[in-house]
């Protein structure tokens, strides 16, 4: 039996150069190391009471890993194996190792990953929100068989050149309109049987939804945007610094929207005057879109009006806009003219 355990290890021995990670099993190894440790990450600022500190923040969520070389198990063996845990929310980790007689050498290293990063002021001393990337160059340790390794905690700091601060500041401009009727020149309780009333754009106050996008995945939104009486709206936007800003486009949306008050005029025969109706109807969803260009950083950009179209409910109740069985009465007298600038009658 002695010489058939000997004679396979050489066998093993003398195969050992052609071993694969896949051919080592190191569920054989009963004895084991635990490595521990905590990942931290340079936040930057941070609150403590109306004043802020720098701080390192854990890293939570973030994987790690422990690599070991084929090597350290077998020698003629090639290749690594990996240990991958993730960290708690307070930034710890911990691994267990198979290690045998002999020490071996544990690489440890976080992944990459980003996080808020807090340390850029603006000219008044406020924080620039950003993200930054974290790059972890990687630790070492050695251990045995049943030893408990606390490493010292790791601080990650943040990659320099991938910062992203949303400094880049751009500024715009812009109205948004509704349809109204309107009354032209001598129509005003008067009729002449030329005259009726035409239509005319006015601002719409209301919500709108601003989206700057950079290529197709980023975006920055900023919602709940209100216009004025007048429908104007204004909104200095800070976008991302790395964003090329001839390739920043902007679009500006509006919710659909009930309205239940559309002023409709009409002119009532038997009084000879005008008189005007509530409409119930939806002012129609629109978007206004453009792309910024270099001088956005120089000038506030102003977009086109954006209009907004609106569709009566039920044009057929419309009182003077052609349908005959409201216009006349059962006997065929005409009630009210016909005076129809939006063309509801043929909706």
């Amino acid at each position: 039996m002695k010489k058939f355990f000997i004679a396979a290890l050489a066998a093993l021995v003398l195969v050992g150069c052609q071993h694969e990670q896949s051919q080592l099993n190191l569920a054989d190894i009963s004895t084991s190391a635990t490595i521990q440790g905590t990942l931290l990450y340079d936040g930057g600022y941070v609150a403590e009471g109306s004043a802020l500190t720098t701080a390192n923040l854990p890293a939570e969520g973030v994987e790690v890993v422990a690599e070991v070389p084929y090597s350290a198990y077998d020698t003629q063996a090639t290749g690594t194996k990996q240990f991958v845990t993730k960290t708690d929310a307070e930034g710890k980790f911990s691994f267990k190792i198979p290690v045998g007689q002999r020490d071996i050498t544990v690489s440890i290293y976080a992944r990459e990953f980003t996080a808020e990063y807090n340390k850029l002021k603006d000219a008044y001393g406020k924080l620039i929100p950003a993200t930054a990337t974290y790059k972890h160059s990687g630790t070492s340790t050695t251990v045995k068989a049943g030893d408990i390794t606390t490493l010292t905690d790791i601080v990650v700091a943040a990659d320099p050149e991938d910062i992203r601060t949303r400094n880049l500041q751009v500024s715009i401009l812009g109205k948004v309109l509704v349809p109204y009727e309107k009354a032209e020149e001598d129509t005003y309780n008067q009729y002449d049987g030329n005259k009726c009333y035409g239509k005319g754009d006015q601002g719409y106050k209301c919500t709108l939804k601003v989206t700057f996008s950079n290529g197709d995945s980023e975006e920055i939104i900023y919602d709940n945007i209100a216009t004025n009486n007048e429908g104007e709206y204004t909104l200095t936007a800070n976008l991302y610094d790395v964003w090329d800003i001839t390739n920043t486009k902007v679009r500006v949306e509006v919710a659909a929207a009930l309205e239940e008050h559309f002023t409709h005029w009409y002119f009532d025969i038997n009084r000879n005057r005008w008189s005007s109706e509530d409409v119930v109807g939806i002012y129609q969803a629109g978007t206004r879109s453009a792309t910024l260009g270099a001088n956005a950083l120089l000038l506030p950009i102003e977009l086109n009006d954006l209009k907004i179209n609106f569709t009566p409910a039920d044009p057929s109740t419309i009182r003077g806009i052609g349908k005959s069985d409201v216009d006349y009465d059962a006997d065929g007298n005409r009630l009210y003219r016909k005076c129809d600038p939006f063309g509801w009658a043929y909706l």
